[in-house]
């Protein structure tokens, strides 16, 4: 659930990397559809330097914009054991790796030993901060859109402590099938 007021939320602990300001969803909510569920193609992604022999088209404008210098990365916060959903996109992730998106994973135990908020959002080149908004039922109604210098270094920095920490895509799928 997003950030819906910049009051802590009961029981967050002190953030040990930044002294910043909480998240606020001060900024206006604009409605943004959401049609980019399971991804659609077979994985047949060659390499990020031939774009134009990828299928799916988040991958292909993945590749076309690491061809440009630009970076894509995130974080999945999940749970163990996964979830079907979550086993689902750890099997379709090598394929964005492979596109130049990279993908690493934080065990939801994890970002509680460091304390990190539980916080949804994507940066959009370190300037943006878009937090999604979910009714009751867990559908998403749209992002909130914050550009507030504070606001955003304080996403940046829980960004980088779970980038710190987190595991990248092959080290996680390894780990993850010895477990099993």
């Amino acid at each position: 659930m997003p950030v819906t007021s910049s009051e802590p939320s009961p029981g967050l602990q002190p953030d040990p990397f930044t002294h910043s300001p909480p998240l606020s969803s001060q900024a206006p909510t604009i409605r943004v559809p959401h049609n980019t569920g399971i991804p659609q193609g077979p994985p047949n992604v060659t390499t990020r330097t031939q774009p134009e022999k990828i299928s799916n088209a988040w991958r292909r404008n993945v590749a076309e914009q690491n061809g440009l210098g630009k970076r894509f990365g995130r974080v999945r916060v999940v749970d163990e054991p996964l979830t079907e959903g979550q086993a689902f996109l750890l099997a379709r992730a090598p394929s964005n790796v492979a596109a130049g998106d990279e993908v690493r994973y934080l065990p939801r135990g994890e970002v509680d030993r460091i304390r990190l908020p539980e916080l949804d959002f994507w940066l959009i080149d370190s300037r943006t901060l878009l937090t999604p908004v979910f009714d009751d039922a867990d559908t998403t109604l749209g992002v909130t859109v914050a550009e507030k210098p504070a606001e955003v270094l304080a996403a940046c920095h829980v960004r980088d402590a779970a980038w710190h920490f987190a595991s990248n895509t092959a080290d996680f799928a390894r780990r993850i099938r010895s477990d099993m």
